[in-house]
């Protein structure tokens, strides 16, 4: 897009045509940066859904670490109920 210029024909009808090429480049230009935008916010969220997962399965893990070193703590008797 950056490549095409601007007719300098006398030509009215070519003038036309290269002004539609620009238009056209510049829509499609629009386009491409859209798609981009969307798998960029696509991606973020994704990546969202990892790290609150993560955190779900690391406070899990942390509870049943906390929850052998209470263990430890009381011996090697029974749970009272």
């Amino acid at each position: 897009m950056q490549r095409l210029k601007h007719s300098t024909s006398k030509d009215e009808s070519k003038q036309q045509r290269k002004e539609q090429e620009i238009r056209d480049a510049h829509r499609a230009y629009l386009e491409l940066a859209e798609s981009h935008l969307k798998l960029a916010e696509l991606t973020r969220y994704i990546a969202m859904a990892v790290v609150a997962r993560n955190i779900q399965r690391l406070r899990a893990v942390l509870r049943q670490q906390e929850q052998e070193a209470a263990d430890r703590k009381r011996g090697p008797y029974k749970k009272v109920a």
